[in-house]
């Protein structure tokens, strides 16, 4: 298109503020208070008419108290609709106008003077602040409005409740809202206010399913953006066919962000138990009642009960306040399945064991013995149930790992055990742990290597011989010495080191190589990986199964070397990593600080399956692989139910390498390429000298088949 004006439209006696396209016509607001009709005219002499269109003044359709702030229009894909402008001035009224149906007309419509009557005021918004902007959805028939009154508005135009105000959204910065545009494939609204804060309403639903800034902070001097402030944005778009939308802020920047919506997970808000009040800090699942349950514990002091079906509150748990001195919150939690009792652990340094049945609690202390700081984390050990106790551990800020009993029957009661220092030091806190059971992980390494043999066996002697090969090899498995509480922990803290116990004071390995605490613990499936996530916003994968293989043939009071078992690390985060879950399928899921989960690919190469953000911080989850599922609790007391594996994946994010990294890797891949290459080469010499080898025993194979034929028919005759 050239770079000229092609027609001046003259006709409004003030500045034009607004305009639509209806159908072929234009309708146009401008403060002189007037909306005025443009339709398709006659073409000037000379014009080149196969280019432009050309448009005359048809008529003034209304005239309104203020000026004309916003202008739209919609139609439907019913058969006679020809659509409806709608319209709103500065003294925050609405007005509509529909077009009748007439064929005679271009596009079919006819803005006759008559049909100016069927104008509707809508009521006027309180306070009588103007119209920012305006948007019809026909399909809907819904009306969206901005007003000055830092406020988005949703209008119902059906003909039953034409003009009814069904919603308000105030503004929670108190900036007014600037522009709007709609997603008609997931059917949501798209806001922006003049500070930069971007608002998603959901129409089905009725509600805001996002609202978060995304603009940024001023980090240089710009013109009338002081340094910190945020930075304005005065307008958006929406990419086609995808999540991204283009906010442009008023120095001309345009900044691309990736919305998450709540339409792609929910927000756990409780049942007649309501939402917690404070940061969820621990989830759980176990079974009550032959019914899978969902457990929160929370900073308001509470625990919660959910119902996986509807996610509705059940039940609530929470101790009365002491007569005297400060209340102890909850700091840790787990569910003991084997005793149905909730253990949580409290910033006293004292265990609480909660029946799900009674909802009544005891407390198990004991300052000498057991902790003397806040407990920090708490696992269950599994080995450890028997009829006569369940098994959990809990690690504290006093650097001590205590084993508790937390089952009742006629013969024990639940209480103290044992402890041990397992963390020394300035930076002593214990803050993560997990606990796995060593024999079936021997069990695992053995299989896996009978496996191996019999294949070997197999390939040099048969399949009998091999399998008496397998038996030789299970069979030759040293078991690891148990303690009596039937399984093993690692611990990790605030020293960043990560921690092997086969018992109180018998460390089997350590794991060094984070650069700050370690947050967070979890096990793959088989227990043969151990991932450690920390504040240095890095997850690190190591090879748990060498370490316990290798104790097994190490010589007593010493400890096998570590230093070759970290497989791999993951880098992603932008905020330090609070929890991690495994799925079967060798995925890890993993949230941050920042309000991000991450689930990784299984071959650990640092690539993500899928990604999702969340304006909240997250602090738990919870993995409900059965429904495939994951739990996340949030810093502001809700629990969001994602998909824990999306069908379809997600974009893949990689970490962007250095220059460096990049030369290293240029480097290491033309070593590869090469070693590939010489190894293709030889592949195909030996290939080609097989082929050689295959024909010369095929020709001498032939040859004596028919070779013999001839001499036996000699003989015959």
């Amino acid at each position: 298109m050239d770079n000229k004006c092609v027609q001046r439209l003259h006709g409004h006696t003030g500045t034009i503020t607004c305009m639509t396209q209806a159908g072929p016509c234009l309708v146009t607001g401008s403060t002189d208070g007037t909306y005025r009709l443009w339709g398709p005219g006659k073409k000037p002499p000379g014009r080149a008419a196969a280019r432009y269109p050309c448009f005359d003044l048809k008529r003034t359709l209304g005239h309104s108290p203020g000026w004309i702030t916003a202008v739209c229009f919609d139609a439907t894909t019913d058969v006679g609709d020809v659509g409806t402008v709608y319209a709103g001035d500065s003294t925050g009224a609405f007005s509509c106008f529909k077009p009748r149906l007439d064929k005679s007309k271009p596009g079919g419509m006819d803005f006759s003077a008559d049909e100016n009557r069927g104008r509707v005021p809508f009521k006027p918004v309180l306070g009588e602040r103007g119209v920012v902007s305006m948007l019809y959805i026909a399909e809907e028939k819904t009306v969206f409005a901005l007003t000055y009154d830092n406020c988005f508005r949703v209008y119902d135009v059906g003909p039953a409740r034409h003009g009814t105000c069904l919603h308000v959204v105030r503004n929670k910065t108190r900036d007014v809202f600037r522009a709007m545009r709609y997603d008609a494939k997931k059917r949501q609204v798209f806001v922006v206010d003049e500070a930069g804060a971007l608002m998603v309403w959901n129409v089905p639903s009725e509600h805001v399913v996002y609202d978060a800034h995304v603009t940024g902070v001023c980090v240089t001097a710009e013109d009338d953006v002081k340094l910190g402030a945020n930075i304005p944005a005065v307008d958006l778009a929406l990419w086609p066919g995808g999540d991204d939308v283009l906010v442009a802020t008023p120095a001309g920047a345009i900044k691309a962000v990736k919305v998450t919506r709540e339409s792609d997970y929910r927000t756990i808000k409780g049942g007649h138990g309501g939402m917690h009040h404070g940061e969820v800090i621990a989830l759980d699942v176990g079974v009550v009642d032959d019914a899978e349950r969902v457990f929160s514990a929370s900073l308001d002091y509470t625990i919660r009960q959910w119902d996986t079906w509807d996610l509705a509150c059940v039940r609530t748990f929470e101790e009365p306040p002491p007569p005297r001195g400060e209340r102890a919150e909850i700091a840790c939690m787990t569910y003991a399945g084997v005793s149905k009792k909730i253990v949580t652990g409290m910033t006293d340094g004292s265990l609480r064991v909660w029946g799900v049945e009674s909802g009544q609690s005891v407390r198990l202390f004991d300052e000498k013995l057991a902790h003397d700081d806040s407990i920090s984390c708490c696992c269950v050990m599994e080995g450890g149930g028997s009829k006569l106790n369940e098994i959990c551990a809990t690690g504290g800020f006093d650097g001590r790992v205590v084993i508790w009993n937390v089952k009742h029957t006629r013969y024990s009661a639940p209480g103290f055990l044992k402890s041990w220092n397992a963390h020394e030091g300035d930076l002593k806190e214990i803050l993560a742990m997990v606990a796995f059971e060593a024999d079936d992980l021997v069990d695992g390494i053995a299989a896996a290597a009978a496996e191996d043999d019999r294949v070997d066996a197999a390939a040099a002697a048969g399949d009998d011989d091999a399998d008496d090969a397998a038996d030789e090899t299970a069979g030759g498995a040293t078991p690891i010495e148990r303690q009596d509480n039937g399984s093993e922990l690692v611990t990790a803290g605030n020293d960043g080191i990560v921690r092997v116990w086969r018992a109180p004071n018998d460390l089997m390995a350590s794991f060094i190589g984070h650069d700050e605490a370690v947050t967070s613990l979890a096990l793959s499936s088989d227990a043969r990986t151990l991932f450690s996530g920390g504040e240095d916003a890095s997850i690190r994968v190591w090879n748990l199964a060498a370490v316990v293989n290798a104790s097994l043939t190490a010589e007593a009071g010493t400890r096998p070397d570590t230093s070759d078992d970290l497989i791999a690390v993951l880098k992603g985060h932008d905020g330090a990593v609070i929890a991690m879950r495994t799925l079967t399928s060798g995925h890890l899921l993993s949230i941050s600080t920042e309000g991000e989960l991450l689930v990784w690919t299984p071959d650990w190469s640092g690539a993500t399956y899928s990604s999702f953000r969340h304006q909240d911080g997250f602090r738990s989850l919870v993995v409900r692989e059965n429904v495939n599922r994951a739990l996340i609790g949030t810093t502001s007391g809700a629990i969001i139910s994602i998909e824990a594996l999306p069908a379809e994946g997600g974009r893949v994010h990689r970490e962007m390498p250095t220059e460096e990294e990049d030369e290293e890797t240029a480097a290491a891949a033309a070593a590869a390429a090469a070693a590939a290459l010489d190894v293709v080469d030889a592949e195909e010499s030996a290939e080609a000298a097989k082929a050689d080898e295959d024909e010369i025993e095929d020709v001498d194979a032939e040859f004596e088949r028919l070779g013999g034929t001839v001499e036996n028919d000699a003989e015959d005759d």
